[in-house]
């Protein structure tokens, strides 16, 4: 069974009293260097129509930072070259110089996506071209002078439409993650669209000393994911989406369907229904939970035992076997928790804990199947929620239709409710850890070490928590996700962007860094100790950290398609241009 986990955020890392960025007018120091061929964007076709095409597709970061040399970038351009562009000088960027090509010769380029690179080691490369394959380059040591030619090691035919998310490499092996949307009719999907994620392992088989595909995972989900890598120990895969990811197939070890029930062995649901006994009948509020016991009219208070605890219930009569015993489906507060009886009729009314009061209980005691919900209160909820809704379109002043709702897909449903941060184990295929993330919103993902997992940004509040991915050595945490750094007000800021298209932070969170479609870029810094002492004019405090935000406009019109961040500089990657800025690693001059 999965084990649910807390992101618990690490307090010494969140500033309550953050008053907000100052704004400097210290500009950038801006150089470019142009790219011709231009840069290979493939935009989506007539199929391609849901937003999972949109978000995994259209908003592709073209522009990859090699983890162990930053100031090393590479994009793919219309030629079919793989380019890597060094900065030499903080004043200079090279040309750029072709390191591979990929084989898009006389391959039908009907249906394709955008070529994606991931870097497994400092001496490995993995690229899947965009039409079918998957590729592992030996690149050599590529922090040395003069880059010189990768050599192909393995080609591995994948589906079309398949990106590289991840890939790792471990002890003469290397794994790599897919994801693609693909069709299916047979989901219960109204978009007619899946999600899949392939978990391919290239390694030697055994008395070998050629690569080869030695173990294909599939796994499904229905939408795309925010976030999905691999463990550097190969063992799990960790998957932040709003629908859950279950493992389809595995050559290693093959997975058993699940096969449906017999007529004769499904239940019959109204003998059950005649079976089952109602114990009490509950409802519940935001604040408190209400159990009503139907007992005895003779009974008395004296005859009543409550026990309550902040996760224990216990109801029952005086020398007779408890009515309601067990582990109470959410935090309560004991000491607010009251009852009443009266005329045979047992009113017990728990209050919820504040931090939890916003939830909805789905049950009293977990696994206790004895309750039923009121039906008044089941009656109210659902006239409350038809006066919301209509068997009607309401039509507009024109007297056309606003919209159909048979046309809505899923994702245009709010299912925020349903998203979970998971840690699904590859050899049995369960779910490990998971944890509830339904009002946090995923902002970013970046890498913050060679070799390690992307770390992910959440918004808690108004504030965005950076979490990094920790498992121990066996694979295996009581906290799997680790609260490593905080952006102030993020949450806050990037929502007032409603144009924004990358986010992205530096490898030490010193700073975060937001884009939108074209020219802008906006970067916040982490406060910052002051070279001298401020006064506040209006009470007179000292301020010895400041905070300071700053804009920067891009000199060309062309829509940006890629964003990276290293400590000292800012990558910006256009249609025909990559635009680097410099960044003082000691924050903006005091102004």
């Amino acid at each position: 069974m999965a084990q649910h986990v807390s992101l618990n955020a690490d307090r010494f890392l969140l500033d309550p009293g953050f008053e907000g960025y100052k704004l400097s007018l210290d500009p950038f120091p801006t150089y470019s260097v142009s790219v011709e061929p231009e840069v290979d964007d493939v935009e989506l076709g007539e199929e391609q129509f849901t937003l999972d095409h949109m978000r995994m597709y259209g908003m592709y970061n073209h522009l990859h930072m090699d983890p162990w040399h930053h100031d090393s970038l590479y994009f793919v351009d219309r030629a079919g070259r793989l380019v890597n562009v060094r900065v030499v000088l903080d004043t200079h960027v090279d040309k750029g110089k072709p390191v591979w090509q990929l084989p898009w010769e006389g391959a039908c380029t009907q249906g394709r996506v955008c070529s994606s690179l991931s870097f497994p080691s400092e001496e490995l490369a993995a690229v899947a071209d965009g039409i079918g394959s998957l590729h592992l380059l030996r690149t050599g040591c590529r922090g040395e002078e003069g880059t010189t030619k990768w050599k192909l090691l393995l080609s591995v035919e994948v589906p079309l439409a398949s990106l590289l998310v991840h890939a790792m490499t471990l002890e003469g092996r290397t794994d790599c993650l897919l994801l693609r949307v693909e069709p299916d009719e047979a989901v219960e999907s109204k978009s007619g669209f899946r999600t899949a994620l392939e978990w391919l392992t290239l390694s030697a088989a055994s008395g070998s000393t050629c690569l080869e595909l030695t173990r294909r995972r599939l796994l499904h989900g229905l939408c795309a994911p925010h976030y999905a890598a691999l463990e550097p120990s190969g063992m799990a895969l960790t998957i932040l989406a709003d629908r859950p990811f279950h493992f389809f197939s595995d050559s290693a070890n093959p997975i058993e369907p699940e096969l449906p029930c017999s007529e004769a062995e499904m239940p019959d649901e109204d003998e059950n229904e005649r079976q089952k006994v109602v114990l009490y009948r509950w409802q519940q509020s935001a604040d408190d939970i209400t159990v009503t016991f139907s007992l005895v009219e003779c009974t008395v208070k004296a005859d009543v035992e409550v026990e309550v605890k902040s996760h224990y219930l216990k109801v029952g009569l005086k020398g007779q076997e408890p009515l309601l015993e067990g582990e109470l489906a959410g935090p309560a507060d004991a000491e607010g928790t009251t009852w009443l009886l009266s005329d045979g009729r047992l009113e017990i009314t728990i209050q919820k804990v504040s931090a939890e009061g916003s939830q909805n209980w789905t049950e009293v005691v977990k696994g206790d199947q004895r309750g039923e919900l009121d039906p008044e209160y089941v009656a109210t909820a659902q006239e409350a929620v038809s006066q919301l809704t209509a068997d009607h379109m309401m039509a507009e002043p024109d007297g056309g239709e606003s919209f159909n709702v048979q046309e809505l897909e899923e994702c245009d449903e709010y299912n925020e409710l349903m998203a979970s941060l998971s840690r699904i184990d590859g050899e049995t295929h369960s779910v490990t850890h998971t944890a509830n993330i339904a009002g946090h919103q995923f902002l970013f993902s970046a890498v913050m070490a060679p070799g390690s997992m992307p770390a992910f940004c959440l918004r808690h509040d108004v504030d965005g928590l950076l979490w990094q991915p920790r498992p121990n050595s066996d694979g295996v945490s009581d906290a799997p996700w680790q609260h490593v750094a905080t952006f102030n007000a993020l949450g806050y800021v990037q929502a007032s962007k409603s144009d924004r298209k990358f986010i992205t932070c530096s490898p030490s969170a010193s700073f975060v860094v937001l884009c939108e479609c074209s020219r802008r870029l906006f970067l916040y810094r982490s406060p910052m100790l002051l070279t001298s002492p401020l006064y506040n004019r209006h009470d007179g405090r000292v301020v010895s950290h400041v905070a300071r935000q700053q804009l920067a406009t891009l000199d060309s019109s062309e829509s940006i398609l890629g964003l990276q961040a290293s400590e000292q500089r800012l990558f910006a990657l256009t249609t025909s241009s990559l635009f680097v800025l410099r960044v003082d690693s000691h924050g903006a001059q005091e102004s």
